[in-house]
């Protein structure tokens, strides 16, 4: 009877060993997935609130354009020529844009989302190190 006690042991010992593999792995995808539902969270509040400050200042835009064409229009007398003129400055604006996309946008957008995604895993590595010392 003591030998087959003995020889239980380790089958409980390795079995106890795979529940607690199986439960770390299961806590491990739950925390991935807790952090990948955190960071398009972000990701979709920075849309949000970008999209909703682009038609706010698309508002201003707007009107703004308005009364400067139609300022520059009574000044020359001329409303067509105003909103001609506001058009171009519009038009020399979007061209500098153009010419400076990848400066403005990918970079600065790269920068902006990297933070967002990986922002976790250096806390998390930084924490460890400070642990270990």
């Amino acid at each position: 009877m003591k030998h087959n006690k003995e020889e239980r042991r380790p089958i409980r010992n390795f079995e106890n060993l795979t529940d607690s593999a199986k439960e770390y792995l299961d806590m491990r995808i739950d925390s991935f997935k807790l952090r990948v539902v955190e960071s398009l969270s972000k990701l979709f509040s920075k849309i949000l609130y970008v999209l909703i400050l682009i038609i706010i200042l698309a508002i201003a835009v707007a009107f703004t354009a308005s009364a400067l064409s139609i300022y520059i229009g009574r000044l020359l007398n001329s409303e067509a020529l105003g909103s001609i003129i506001t058009a171009g400055g519009f038009i020399l604006l979007a061209t500098i844009v153009i010419l400076k996309r990848k400066t403005l946008f990918t970079d600065s957008m790269v920068k902006m989302f990297i933070p967002l995604f990986f922002e976790n895993e250096n806390t998390t590595k930084r924490e460890n190190k400070e642990e270990q010392v």
